[in-house]
This record gives C-alpha cells, sequence and structure tokens, in this order.
C-alpha cells in the first residue's frame, strides 16, 4: 500500500507540473505567501454540506476561520479552525446525537523564493499540526508543498500536494466498533483562475484525498484495518475584489465526483480582509 502510494505522487506531479513548463518564460509569479512582515491576512466563511459518514448521507454547517501573519519575506505563521456540526439527515431527521468537530490547527508557510517570484513560479511549504479539542478528534501533523503562478496577469495556477498523518485513536461508538485510527492521507488541490476584469476572478479546480493505513478497534480488544478510499471533489468559484477595498469575497460549489467523496454537494462563501500594506495577491 505505501509503494502503491509512493507511485502515485511521484507519476502524478510530472503530468501536472510538467505540462505547465512551456509557460515558464513570461510570468507574474503569484502565492499565498507574500503578506508583508508586520500584516495581516484574515478569512471567515460559512458553508453548508450535504456529506458522507458512517450512518449514511447527513447536512451539516461549517464555519472555517483563518488568521494569517506576516513575519518575515520568507515565514508566515498561520491559525485557524474549521467548525462543522451536523445537524440534520437528508431525510430532515434531526441529528441531535451528532459530534461537532473544530479542526483547529497552527502552522507556518515557508517561501523559497521571494526574491524572484515575479520572475518565476513560486514555491514553499506549509507544515502545521492539527490539535484535539474532544475525544473523538486526535493530533495530525501536516506538511504540503506548494506552487503557484500566474500567466500574463490573466490566467493563474496552484498546485498544492499534502501529506497528514492521525496519531491517536478517535472516540467512534458505531456497534460494536469504539474507536478508529484514521490514519493517514495524501491530498492533493489544483486550482486554475482566470481574471475577468480588475473585480472579477472565476476559479475552478478538483481536490482529492486518499485515505489508506487506518484501522476499528472493537470492544473485546479486536481490530480491522479500513478499507482505503478515495475523495475526488470538483471546486467551482466567483472572486470579487471591490475597487479600493480591502475585501475579497469568494462564493462558489463543490460537487463529489466518485462514491466516496467527502461532499456530494455544499455550497460555500468566504470573506477576505487584505489590509492594502499586505501586498497579497488576489
Amino acid at each position: 500500500m505505501k509503494r502503491k502510494i509512493v507511485i502515485f505522487i511521484f507519476a502524478f506531479m510530472p503530468l501536472v507540473l510538467g505540462a505547465q513548463k512551456n509557460s515558464f518564460d513570461k510570468v507574474v509569479g503569484k502565492t499565498a505567501v507574500n503578506l508583508e512582515p508586520g500584516s495581516f491576512r484574515f478569512a471567515i466563511g460559512a458553508e453548508i454540506h450535504n456529506d458522507k459518514w458512517g450512518y449514511g448521507d447527513y447536512s451539516s454547517t461549517a464555519i472555517p476561520l483563518d488568521l494569517s501573519l506576516g513575519l518575515t519575506d520568507n515565514l508566515e505563521i498561520d491559525l485557524g479552525s474549521r467548525y462543522n456540526k451536523a445537524h440534520a439527515f437528508v431525510d430532515g431527521v434531526a441529528m441531535n446525537d451528532k459530534h461537532s468537530y473544530h479542526d483547529m490547527y497552527a502552522g507556518v508557510r515557508i517561501l523559497m523564493n521571494p526574491h524572484t517570484m515575479f520572475e518565476k513560479p513560486a514555491y514553499g511549504f506549509w507544515l502545521g499540526l492539527y490539535f484535539p479539542v474532544h475525544g473523538y478528534e486526535t493530533w495530525k501533523p501536516s506538511a504540503q508543498f506548494l506552487w503557484s503562478s500566474a500567466i500574463n496577469d490573466e490566467f493563474s495556477w496552484n498546485f498544492n500536494l499534502g501529506l497528514s498523518y492521525y496519531l491517536g485513536k478517535q472516540e467512534y461508538p458505531l456497534g460494536l466498533q469504539e474507536k478508529v485510527h484514521p490514519g493517514a492521507e495524501v491530498s492533493m488541490n489544483v486550482e486554475v483562475g482566470y481574471k475577468i476584469t480588475e473585480a472579477f476572478k472565476l476559479c475552478s479546480g478538483l481536490d482529492m484525498e486518499e485515505h489508506f493505513l487506518g484501522d476499528r478497534y472493537f470492544q473485546g480488544g479486536g481490530s480491522q484495518e479500513i478499507e482505503e478510499f478515495s475523495s475526488w471533489t470538483l471546486v467551482s468559484a466567483l472572486r470579487l475584489k471591490p475597487v479600493d477595498l480591502p475585501l475579497v469575497l469568494d462564493a462558489g460549489i463543490r460537487v463529489g465526483l466518485n462514491a466516496g467523496a467527502r461532499d456530494s454537494i455544499s455550497f460555500f462563501i468566504q470573506f477576505q480582509i487584505i489590509p492594502a500594506g499586505s501586498d497579497a495577491v488576489w
């Protein structure tokens, strides 16, 4: 299984990244890691989901929060959470017994080429840790490779490739099952953007997650390996940047592309406050 994941990563990356190499001659590098020292970016959103879960499909509401602080030309601190609360089955039956999840995290973004980012694609890394708030959450270290650029200030693209691992077991009663160890996950995000006007940008992309090395634990001490699964989701959004205002608004939709997708369908909006002194590209 480990060999399969490694082969997948190294086989897929050249297909996505290598296809762009002919367009590198005339680009304006763009990246999420471009805050000036002492500046910040704040984001808050709202999401309505129709998701997959152990009991079947259910609907939920999520509130993501994120605060990024520019420390140096190379370093950005990232703090945030994603509160997710299930509130009803698809048929409307209340789910009063379902837990809420917080997904709280702290991390750093490291930009490797800040002085040449306007001459060639910008790349860097995100290193972070998700920490538990309840017994049904657990520690999860995570690392991502970040790569992004733009072509003639009209088309932009972003590529993220990450690896995360759940360190502990989570309380998840289901029949004889007491706990689960989610194991590891490989994630990939690809996004392409087109700047329609100075105020509007259309973005579309693909989110993928591959889960493996998970286990279920039962009453009496038995355990069973969780079958690996993949989640593929199509994401499309319209981005609005009001002229002369330090605000960016995203509104979009996510559509699951396979049976294991986290989202059957979901809608989201997000507000970002980016002061002019932050010099952050939208």
